[in-house]
């Protein structure tokens, strides 16, 4: 009896399988009909209605689901939900190119700037909105991190090298030992000058 429950649970499990098998190639068909017919949007609900049933759906026919729902997003001009798909795609081991020129998968019907988007996020070249904003997002978060603190305004900016000392009383010092050479050297500079206006200092001054 054990093993005439097991037999019946298996033959069971089997049915369900096929069922699941048979509704999801049925929305696939509808949905390709619909699509076809010009009724993209019904025929997007078709497939993603499908997709939503993952029980028993043979991998062949997921990815074409994916397949025909990224050609509906495409048609759309929705580029993020089709990646989204074409990534799902991918995953179940169709490859982009080998889909679009498969005749016997649903034709892909976009503009050609949709078609060079996808096929260059497939081929990896591609980044998606998200992932643009986000790194963007990332690089202001970046330039605007606050500078560290100073204790003196305006020496952020200053080139010290690693063995000097960088103590407040020590910048003070020396910035005192620059005035007073400074100082010291305008002085020197302006005896010079009136030594050079006295009368007679210039070897070659008439005095009369």
């Amino acid at each position: 009896r054990a093993a005439m429950r097991g037999r019946g649970r298996a033959r069971a499990a089997r049915r369900v399988a096929v069922t699941a098998t048979s509704t999801a190639a049925d929305a696939l068909r509808d949905g390709r009909a619909r699509y076809e017919a010009g009724d993209r949007m019904n025929g997007l609900k078709a497939f993603e209605r499908a997709l939503e049933s993952e029980d028993g759906m043979s991998l062949e026919t997921r990815r074409e689901l994916c397949y025909c729902a990224m050609c509906c997003s495409a048609a759309f001009g929705d580029v993020e939900s089709a990646k989204m798909y074409l990534r799902e795609m991918q995953a179940c081991g169709l490859d982009f190119e080998t889909a679009i020129a498969d005749p016997t998968m649903m034709r892909m019907e976009s503009s050609a700037l949709m078609k060079n988007q996808l096929k260059k996020f497939a081929a990896g070249e591609g980044k998606s909105f998200g992932t643009v904003q986000r790194e963007q997002y990332e690089r202001d978060k970046a330039n605007a991190a606050p500078t560290p603190a100073t204790s003196v305004s305006g020496l952020r900016d200053l080139e010290i090298s690693s063995d000097t000392d960088e103590s407040v009383e020590a910048i003070v010092k020396r910035v005192g030992i620059l005035i007073v050479l400074s100082a010291v050297g305008f002085v020197a500079l302006f005896k010079g000058g009136m030594g050079i206006m006295e009368p007679g200092s210039l070897p070659f001054e008439e005095i009369y």
